[in-house]
Parts: C-alpha cells; structure tokens; sequence
C-alpha cells in the first residue's frame, strides 16, 4: 500500500468523476505505465542494494566470528603442543631421577675399597663439603659414612626436579586435555609419595617401601601408559 502511495504521490494522480484512466486518457496511460515501471524498478533495485548490503554486513560478521574461532583454537593447540611436550619433559626427567634414588637396589661407591689417593680424588670431586668429606676419611665404614652424607644431596635433587615440574604443570596444565592430565598428577603423586617414604626410611631408620613398590609396578607401568599417550599425540597415525 504503501508503494502504491508513493507511486501516485509521484505522477501526480488525480481520480475525477468517471474514473483514473477515462481522465487521464490514453496517451497518459502509456505515459503513466511507463513512468510506474521505471519507478517500481528503481524501488526494487533500492531495496535490493539494501539487502544485499545487510546480507554483506552479516557475512562479514559471520566471517569474523569464524576467523577468531580459527585463530582461538590454532593458539590453544599450539599452547596445549607446547605444554604437553615441556609437561613430559620435566615428568620424566623427574620419574627416572626418582626412581633411582628410591631404589631398593641402588648402588654406593665402594669407598671403603679405595686407596688414600684415589679416595682423595674421589671426595674432591664430590659434592660433599669438607667436614662431611673428613668424616669419611674418619670413618670406619667409609662406604656407609659416604652414603649417609651424600644421601642428603640425592634426595635433595630429587625433590629439586619435582618441584620444577609441579610448578610448571601448575600453570600450563589447563592447556593439557583432562585424560592426560590426570594421569601427569597420578604419577607425580606416586613420586612424590615414594620419595616421601624414603627420606623418612634414611632419617629414621625405618623400613617402609609401600609407596616405593607402588612406584616400581604401578607407576612404571603408567609411565610407560602415558609416554605412548603422549607419543601418539605427537605423532598420530
């Protein structure tokens, strides 16, 4: 209607007695009809640019929010890569350090077997200071004496390296997906347990190795569990 308003707004049209076109006459109708056409065309295309304008506002804004999704998810992969790599780095660094000084089996340097010079050279390239290194050379049982001031130091680098990798994952964690990350915390309590269990075993003298058992089976084997996660991951078939 409101088109139509505008159209007979525009010619000027007057309707008197008998009707529109019996006023206007013939030659005013061609005239009318072709004057309307150009009128209604000139309309369409109007409304046609219009739409055409907001379906492009809308595209570019679609196109936007695709672009951003795009660029959102290739940086949080590239943050979870990152991550995931350094996470597991650390993690085993810290398991195969562990797991040495938890050991049921390790190994201490035969001291007491040493000659004085080789002793000497031994102890000087340690990393005992030299009243722990003077206690050796005082003791009777040189082998268990070293143990006991050297254990201190293992222990100490042990937890060294598993601080570092619990302040890291502590941050950048979020970025590993939920199925990975459990298993990092699992096994980072089973090292944390373990090394735990012998620190007290070398302070007092006690003999638990519930926690240490538990870190040769089970967190072995997930270890193992987890390195072909991440390695899958890295590298998908």
């Amino acid at each position: 209607m409101a088109t139509v308003n505008e159209l007979l707004s525009a010619v000027g049209a007057v309707v008197v007695g008998g009707g529109f076109i019996g006023a206007i006459g013939a030659g005013a109708v061609w005239a009318f009809r072709s004057f309307s056409e150009k009128w209604l065309n000139a309309k369409f295309e109007e409304r046609l640019a219009a739409f055409k304008h907001e379906q492009q506002k809308e595209l570019e804004r679609l196109k936007g929010e695709v672009n951003a999704q795009i660029d959102r998810t290739t940086k949080l992969h590239q943050r979870e890569f990152d991550a995931l790599a350094e996470a597991w780095r650390r993690l085993s660094l810290a398991h195969g350090i562990i797991r040495s000084v938890v050991s049921r089996g390790q190994s201490t340097p035969d001291v007491g077997g040493m000659g004085d010079e080789q002793l000497e050279d031994f102890l000087t390239h340690s990393k005992l200071a030299e009243w722990q290194r003077q206690a050796v050379r005082n003791s009777m049982d040189k082998t268990d004496e070293y143990r006991n001031q050297a254990e201190p130091f293992k222990i100490a680098r042990a937890q060294k390296t598993s601080k570092k990798f619990f302040v890291f994952f502590r941050s950048n964690g979020i970025f590993i997906r939920e199925p990975i990350r459990k298993r990092f915390e699992q096994l980072d309590g089973m090292h944390l347990s373990a090394l735990s269990e012998h620190q007290m075993n070398f302070q007092h003298g006690t003999r638990s190795f519930q926690a240490i058992d538990k870190l040769t089976s089970e967190g072995e084997k997930l270890f193992r569990d987890l390195e072909q996660t991440v390695q899958s991951y890295f590298w998908p078939e």
